[in-house]
């Protein structure tokens, strides 16, 4: 991908205030590359045209992070977001914004009664004696299982209904850890893969992911190349030791316990792209203020750019273009990367120790409009 090939001089070339984003790029970022990310702008483009993503997050604790990752989408471009959350996230997620639709998928309450039923009912059969009795905690531990499994499919269906309009589903913003989400969380993800919709999984979506009931998930996971999990250092850890335990390779290096397929970007001071064998560094300076939030301003950010490579994908731009899908892939999620890098610079420039996630989402569209002048210039030759 960072090939060393000269450049065509009728080719565009990056503008002078983006072209610092773009270390480690043996060549200068062209027309050619500002079509591989952005979808054309036509007078014929509807509603939807431009991205139509997803963002499953939000808990009663937890409404700003899944507010983030949304506006970040539509700060890049993205035409429609919907945040299917818990119920006592939905209220405060709209007020935040009225551009995000919200849909509760499932109440942290509800989940919270079913557990503290299920906990009482198993301390009485333990110290239970009564046969009668027994048999009457049995009914109403199999009674409890089938509200539980109903809420938890409601919930699949709720957002796998979904699935057909969707150009990206992002999983993990705010998600939170309930023990009966869980079990939803990773029923929509396997068909997710089964319906090839591009995932990108994140936070709370990735704990779930490095434990033992969920590793087959993961495992799937690993060669299903439409997904981009944004693990940090300490979530990478937790990942590579759940594949070692899975594939009982004690011994096994990082490399034969890591990805087959999939796109891992290793958060840090400097991100790391990878798929299989190829890893792409982003070095674009950031703030020197780690705020709260920033991570799901970049799961937003790069649900943006894989939606917009989804679009050019299905779109059949040429044989090229489907040819090199991998490769366009790994760029957008590389761009999505230095994009948020250099809206945190920025941002921090501005504000120093008070900057926040919320100056960040400030910078996004800044300094996403250059590049995307650069495509549509680009597209308006196709």
């Amino acid at each position: 991908m960072a090939s060393s090939r000269s450049t065509n001089n009728n080719e565009r070339r990056l503008p002078e205030e983006w072209s610092d984003i773009f270390y480690g790029f043996n060549e200068s970022f062209s027309s050619d590359h500002a079509r591989a990310l952005f979808p054309q702008l036509t007078s014929a483009a509807h509603k939807g045209s431009h991205g139509r993503i997803a963002i499953f997050g939000g808990s009663d604790r937890y409404t700003g992070a899944p507010y983030y990752a949304a506006s970040a989408a539509l700060k890049c471009g993205v035409d429609l977001v919907t945040v299917f959350c818990a119920k006592e996230a939905s209220i405060p997620i709209k007020c935040y914004s009225p551009e995000l639709m919200v849909q509760s998928v499932y109440s942290v309450e509800e989940f919270d009664d079913m557990v503290k039923e299920d906990v009482i009912l198993k301390t009485r059969l333990e110290t239970e004696m009564d046969a009668e009795q027994i048999k009457m905690i049995d009914e109403k531990q199999r009674l409890l299982r089938d509200r539980q499994h109903h809420i938890i499919q409601k919930t699949i269906l709720d957002i796998t209904a979904a699935f057909p309009s969707l150009h990206t589903l992002c999983i993990g913003p705010g998600l939170g850890r309930h023990v009966l989400l869980f079990p939803a969380v990773s029923a929509i993800i396997e068909k997710a893969m089964e319906c090839k919709l591009a995932l990108v999984l994140d936070a709370d979506a990735l704990y779930m992911l490095s434990l033992e009931e969920y590793r087959d998930t993961l495992e799937k996971l690993m060669s299903y190349e439409n997904v981009v999990m944004t693990p940090n250092l300490m979530e990478s850890k937790r990942l590579k030791e759940a594949l070692r335990k899975y594939r009982n390779k004690q011994d096994c290096t990082d490399d034969d316990a890591w990805n087959n397929a999939s796109i891992i970007v290793q958060k840090g001071s400097t991100d790391l792209v990878s798929q299989k064998y190829i890893t792409l560094k982003c070095n674009e300076k950031g703030g020197l203020k780690r705020s709260g939030g920033i991570g799901d301003v970049l799961a937003g950010t790069i649900s943006a750019f894989v939606a917009w490579h989804t679009i050019l994908q299905k779109s059949g731009r040429g044989n090229d273009y489907v040819a090199r899908k991998i490769e366009n892939q790994m760029f957008a999620v590389w761009i999505a990367c230095c994009t948020v890098k250099k809206a945190t610079h920025k941002a921090f420039n501005r504000k120093r120790r008070a900057m926040s996630a919320q100056h960040v989402l400030e910078e996004i569209s800044e300094v996403v409009i250059v590049a995307t002048m650069l495509g549509d210039a680009a597209n308006l030759d196709c």
